[in-house]
């Protein structure tokens, strides 16, 4: 049996009900979440650090996502622009662990942007504050 395609973990402005949620609101998504690190940018949307030895960041799994929008969502989230990574990871949902796509950044980027670690692991918490 082969090892199941990369779905996307989202975290923040492309969650349902957040500003981006438009890209994905036409595709099936359950609650997940992946071990890492939230933290603010100055322009007001969470950047995420994966770290194997952080606590789970919530978030949303899309397990429907075909190659043209994740090319679509590199533009908007600024990969070629170095701003993020689009790396696979492991994230936990509903039946269990699976691989799937994040927007993350590096440890190096989050210092030299001298980013603030949010206190809390869920967006949606934070924006509601």
């Amino acid at each position: 049996m082969s090892a199941p395609r990369p779905g996307l973990f989202v975290y923040g402005t492309l969650l349902p009900g957040e500003a981006n949620d438009g890209f994905l609101a036409a595709l099936p998504g359950e609650p997940a979440t992946a071990k890492g690190r939230l933290y603010l940018h100055p322009a007001g949307y969470p950047v995420l650090v994966l770290d194997a030895a952080a606590g789970p960041v919530e978030g949303m799994l899309f397990r429907e996502v075909d190659e043209s929008l994740l090319r679509v969502l590199d533009v908007f989230e600024g990969v070629d622009a170095g701003l993020y990574d689009r790396v696979v990871t492991e994230v936990i949902a509903r039946n269990g662990p699976r691989p799937a796509w994040a927007y993350a950044m590096t440890p190096a980027t989050v210092k030299r942007r001298r980013l603030a670690l949010l206190p809390v692991s869920s967006w949606k918490r934070f924006a509601r504050r």
